[in-house]
């Protein structure tokens, strides 16, 4: 895949219900605002459509059956009808707990075990759709191009930011060397002193966020490999990668922003294509994770001497993890 070529990226048509509704808050950041209020009738309410032709859509969400038309063809289907006769399919064959899990939503008065309740069913069904839309051989080209590469830089910011370093870390545990850049102006200056060796990876939701696309966009310019982390594979952010990685925007409440739900599929995704590094360098990785952890044992912090009644009344000493080592030497 060259550059840019992920712009004419057309979306396969859903069979799933988790996954088409993944698929349609995904793509509702990026369109217009009729185009948004058709997609949020069809989450809303995706067992009702098959009840309404594109004319009654259309006057619903005030929008024009030719948006609707539109809206069905960026969601992956041929037509209005043919995707009204799959919801109709995808509703009909979903049990009702799992339509619930689709149209649920964390309320500001829900209790604590509602919202955990409800929290477990969203990000179940964002890593299941993550899991049925990510591409096999874009995760193994990924890592491959990750094992060979010189210098990982990681660009992301705000949530994706934290993404971006959470694997960073894990790949300098494995000998891989890779910086995370969260900052706009020193994300910036590392992209510029990029190579044909390293590898830039992109990291943002929207496909937007203009810290993220600046660095790649220079890391290209300086001959980098680049990689991309998006839910939109049309996002400039795509277009400017030769490698994308579609990640799902998790439900969205008044109480949980679209940022905190999508980064539960960035993770997903990254661990993927660590694993798969790992599979890859299996014989060096294995080595330094065992030493790695190896190392920090001897850093992690022990509580007193816990006590216990001995036979006869007495109190029986149990010796930490240290204090067993040095009575073994």
């Amino acid at each position: 895949m060259v550059a840019g070529e992920n712009l004419h990226f057309i979306a396969a048509p859903s069979r799933d219900l988790v996954l088409f509704s993944a698929h349609a808050r995904s793509l509702a950041p990026t369109v217009s605002a009729p185009m948004r209020r058709i997609l949020e009738l069809i989450l809303e309410r995706p067992a009702d459509i098959g009840g309404l032709d594109a004319r009654e859509v259309a006057e619903r969400t005030g929008s024009s059956s030719a948006t609707v038309v539109r809206t069905a063809r960026r969601l992956g289907y041929g037509g209005y009808r043919e995707m009204r006769l799959a919801l109709t399919a995808m509703t009909a064959a979903a049990p009702r707990q799992a339509q619930e899990r689709v149209i649920g939503d964390i309320e500001a008065d829900d209790d604590v075990a509602s919202v955990i309740n409800k929290l477990a069913r969203d990000e179940q069904d964002t890593v299941h759709a993550t899991a049925r839309s990510a591409d096999p051989d874009v995760v193994d080209q990924v890592a491959a191009r990750i094992v060979a590469a010189g210098t990982v830089h990681l660009f992301g910011v705000v949530a994706s930011g934290l993404v971006a370093v959470d694997f960073a870390g894990k790949l300098n545990r494995i000998g891989i060397r890779a910086v995370p850049h969260t900052e706009g102006h020193e994300a910036l200056t590392a992209a510029v002193l990029m190579g044909p060796d390293d590898l830039a990876i992109g990291i943002s939701s929207s496909g937007c966020t203009a810290d993220v696309l600046e660095a790649v966009r220079q890391a290209q310019r300086h001959g980098a490999g680049t990689v991309a982390i998006s839910t939109d594979p049309r996002s400039p952010l795509a277009g400017l990668s030769e490698l994308v990685l579609v990640s799902v925007v998790g439900r969205e409440s008044q109480i949980r922003p679209a940022a905190l739900s999508s980064r539960i599929s960035q993770l997903f995704l990254i661990d993927a294509v660590f694993i798969r590094v790992v599979q890859l360098t299996y014989d060096r990785s294995s080595a330094l994770m065992h030493a790695t952890h190896e190392a920090l044992l001897g850093r992690r912090r022990h509580v007193s001497p816990v006590t216990e009644p001995a036979r006869g009344g007495e109190q029986h000493v149990i010796p930490t993890t240290p204090q067993r080592r040095r009575e073994h030497r």
